[in-house]
């Protein structure tokens, strides 16, 4: 390449990361994502410094993140700009990895090291608590489930390592002489073959299931900035969510959902049968006998001692409290369940590890009437009825593929995803967050039921397919039949341990350039 008449470097970066931007959610140009890193990867055969084919590939990768995430500045300008700023400069560490690999190696370790620490930094970025995981390269498939049946055995990640595969493989074909046949006949079976047995799986999986329940869903269209937490108005708000309730819930509805924080104010857990806004839902439930309900609210905890890095203290009193997003379920004549949300959103809901970053805890965004760090619960747990276990997925926690098997690992039959995407406005945002929810149904072979503040709530089947969609900025309510599933996919029972090898071949790498390094 570097004897070549070549375009400025400038020009390759920004259109590599122009191609991951047109390639991605909502857009129909996913084919873009398959070819979105080759320009990229001819600027690394160029002659130029290091630090040039950081600063560029830095660029590639900026472009990529204002372009899909830029909704994240509605609700706080700087807060967004520091996810995105961040976010980029950490997806450069696989590529720094590379050009070292490549340089004190060869090329096809350079290509190897660079498929394998982009994986094991989207596995890390799904685990830690810095976690931003929403440009994962296999949610890029999110609107096309007919050709990724396959995630049931890989999850999203094998999405990530198809395209990264496809994207090689193309390189090589336009860049290397020697046996373009070879590089050619494995690009034709990279896309080909998981392309045929996904839709071959799609048009003829049986979708039946020997169980089903009828399911409701309320989605109220409250203004989370101007009305939703203003205070003095609970008992309208959850008058409007009764009245569209009764529009949907017949004889045999046996599950109704309600969205995150449906529950305007903070229930104490110590008192839950006694909160008034709980007691008005139980008088509801009360009419309809046969009537689960699934809701969210804000919980809050109260302790003699200061329990976690979340805890605050009760005013003069020297006790402490804990404020959780969680959702109640809720049955007539049965002591309430709760499940408290842990996968929660960086800056928003939690500071990433607190004891370090304990000075930046005034920068956090006031979402939803808090501005402190949220508690969570260390392990999933599901909603159980005399018919069904429920996955109680609460918002962001629909975006991680793994940590959403847990609950079906844990014998839940249907996954009901409550959220309030109002945040973020009439953007991207809340369209890619129903997309991904697509991949989960996929991976775990479940319905999902998905209630939202405001648009999209929906039912999704367990091919991906996305049903009764409800409009954005509309009170609705609908219901509908649908399947419990009991079979355990390849991915539920072991997609964690295939996901965690790219870790460790990423620490390979590391080590082998520290071992290059130091020894002569």
């Amino acid at each position: 390449m570097t004897g070549k008449p070549h375009l400025k470097p400038i020009i390759y970066s920004t259109l590599s990361g122009l191609l991951l931007v047109a390639g991605w959610p909502t857009s129909p140009l996913v084919s873009l994502l398959f070819v979105g890193w080759v320009p990229l990867l001819v600027l690394h055969e160029l002659s130029l410094t290091r630090l040039q084919k950081w600063a560029h590939t830095y660029w590639t990768l900026l472009i990529w993140n204002i372009g899909t995430t830029w909704w994240v500045c509605n609700a706080s300008l700087w807060g967004g700009v520091a996810a995105i700023v961040l976010n980029a400069l950490l997806m450069s560490v696989p590529w720094l990895i590379y050009h070292q690999i490549k340089l004190k190696f060869n090329p096809f370790l350079g290509f190897l090291s660079l498929v394998v620490c982009w994986l094991g930094f989207e596995k890390i970025h799904l685990t830690w608590e810095l976690t931003w995981p929403w440009l994962t390269l296999g949610n890029g498939m999110a609107m096309y489930p007919k050709f990724v049946q396959w995630y049931s055995f890989t999850g999203h990640l094998g999405g990530s390592l198809w395209i990264w595969l496809v994207n090689l493989l193309l390189f090589m074909v336009l860049t290397v002489e020697a046996r373009k046949w070879l590089s050619g006949a494995g690009l034709l079976l990279t896309v080909f073959m998981p392309l045929l047995w996904s839709m071959n799986h799609y048009n003829n999986a049986a979708v039946d299931a020997p169980t089903q329940i009828n399911v409701a869903i309320v989605q109220p269209n409250i203004d989370p900035y101007n009305e939703k937490f203003q205070g003095g108005n609970d008992a309208e708000q959850l008058a409007k969510f009764i009245k569209l309730s009764e529009q949907v819930v017949g004889s045999e509805t046996a599950l109704l959902l309600f969205p995150e924080t449906a529950i305007p104010t903070g229930v104490w857990k110590k008192s839950i049968g006694a909160d008034e806004n709980v007691n008005t839902l139980k008088e509801f439930l009360a009419q309809h006998e046969q009537l689960n309900l699934l809701t969210g609210c804000s919980l809050i905890d109260e302790s003699d001692s200061c329990t976690s890095s979340s805890a605050e203290p009760l005013g003069n009193s020297g006790k402490f409290y804990e404020v959780y997003n969680a959702a109640l379920f809720l049955k007539n004549e049965q002591s309430p369940q709760y499940y408290i949300k842990s996968k929660l959103v960086p800056g928003v809901e939690r500071m990433p590890y607190p004891g370090f970053f304990k000075f930046l805890k005034p920068l956090l965004i006031n979402l939803g009437g808090s501005s402190q760090n949220l508690g969570t619960q260390p392990e999933r747990t599901n909603f159980i009825s005399d018919t069904f276990q429920i996955a109680p997925v609460i918002c962001y926690e629909s975006v991680f593929g793994s940590y959403v098997a847990e609950y079906v690992r844990k014998g839940a039959n249907l996954i009901c995803i409550i959220t309030n995407d109002g945040w973020w406005g009439d953007t991207e945002g809340h369209r890619q967050h129903l997309h991904y929810a697509s991949l989960r149904a996929i991976e775990t072979h479940r319905t999902i039921a998905r209630c939202a503040n405001t648009g999209i709530s929906c039912f999704i089947t367990e091919r991906g397919d996305i049903q009764q969609a409800t409009n954005w900025w509309e009170a609705s309510s609908l219901q509908r039949m649908v399947n419990l599933q009991h079979d355990e996919t390849f991915f539920v029972r072991y997609g964690d341990l295939f996901e965690w090898e790219f870790v460790f071949g990423a620490l390979i790498f590391v080590i082998a350039i520290l071992l290059k390094r130091l020894l002569p």
